[in-house]
């Protein structure tokens, strides 16, 4: 299955910050998201949701936090901005109890159970690893600064 990793830099036009945050990264996503659970396998960001997500993440077995399509939009609708993150979407009937370890890692990407991963990087871009052709060009129409990565150099054979 074919790998796509689109690198979003949108930044405001007055300013040199990211436009963008999370929530819109799931609109473009659209109802492929509906079509996924994920796993906040880490997160940093600030907005009214921080703490609370901070909380629920610590408390999490494993440091892994499992949410639904709506879950993660009403999450990703109370924060402001998101520096760091790595979110794994996997489908919706994967059970996380048969997922392996390597399922987990976004280094095996190309070969595990994760069909999407949302990656903020540093608050100033975000990454978004696909295996659908499709969807990959439907989020990289949503934004206006947007690389294609080439997976080779993510991912060793």
């Amino acid at each position: 299955m074919a790998v796509h990793i689109l690198s979003i830099h949108d930044e405001s036009p007055d300013r040199k910050v990211l436009a963008i945050d999370l929530k819109e990264i799931l609109a473009a996503l659209g109802d492929a998201v509906d079509r996924h659970r994920f796993c906040i396998l880490d997160i940093e960001a600030t907005g009214d949701g921080a703490a609370g997500l901070y909380e629920r993440l610590s408390a999490a077995p494993g440091g892994k936090l499992w949410v639904s399509a709506e879950e993660l939009r009403g999450l990703a609708a109370r924060l402001t901005q998101t520096i760091d993150a790595q979110i794994a979407g996997y489908p919706t009937e994967q059970l996380s109890v048969t997922l392996l370890p390597e399922d987990m890692r976004l280094a095996a990407f190309p070969q595990n159970r994760m069909g999407i991963v949302i990656a903020a990087v540093d608050s100033t871009y975000f990454e978004v690893y696909l295996k659908d052709a499709a969807l990959a060009d439907r989020v990289a129409a949503a934004f206006r600064q947007v690389k294609r990565a080439d997976p080779a150099v993510y991912f060793s054979p």
